[in-house]
């Protein structure tokens, strides 16, 4: 199925990429649902959005920063999409080879399919650490977005 009218598809299937899986499981703190199935949040100097289909992620750019990273939406937007969300990994191959190994892992891997490790930038990995001693993730949200609103770039 092609991509809805302004969105560019990541033709990533759910096997590899559930974002309900990813987004709001407390990895990353920069992440909001906005609407079912979907979550705005910064990836670089870009503001994105993305859908999950049901057989596919979808994108769009939302608003960019200043600078060259953060030039008119091309592939360069699709690849710092997949990047984070480490497409270049086969998740169907790792989760076949820890199945293997582990009795709990082939247990529990089907009920979080597409379940993956998201690759931060690693100063707001830092951050977001730093944030969360002692707190709950509705906290280490709000004091994220300040930090990113008072020293980030603007989008």
């Amino acid at each position: 199925a092609a991509a809805p009218a302004g969105w560019r598809s990541l033709g990533t299937p759910p096997s590899e990429l559930q974002l309900d899986f990813c987004l709001p499981t407390g990895q990353s703190f920069r992440w909001r649902a906005t609407a079912p199935s979907e979550y705005t949040g910064v990836i670089g100097p870009r503001l994105v959005a993305l859908r999950q289909l049901p057989a596919d992620v979808v994108f769009r750019v939302l608003a960019r920063g200043s600078g060259p990273e953060a030039a008119e939406e091309g592939d360069e937007a699709a690849d710092q999409d997949q990047e984070q969300q480490q497409q270049g990994v086969s998740l169907a191959q790792l989760t076949r080879d820890w199945s293997a190994a582990c009795g709990r892992f082939a247990a529990v891997s089907p009920y979080f399919p597409g379940a993956r490790m998201l690759r931060q930038d690693p100063h707001e990995c830092l951050f977001q650490f730093i944030c969360s001693s002692n707190n709950h993730i509705s906290r280490i949200h709000g004091m994220v977005e300040r930090l990113c609103s008072a020293y980030g770039t603007p989008l």
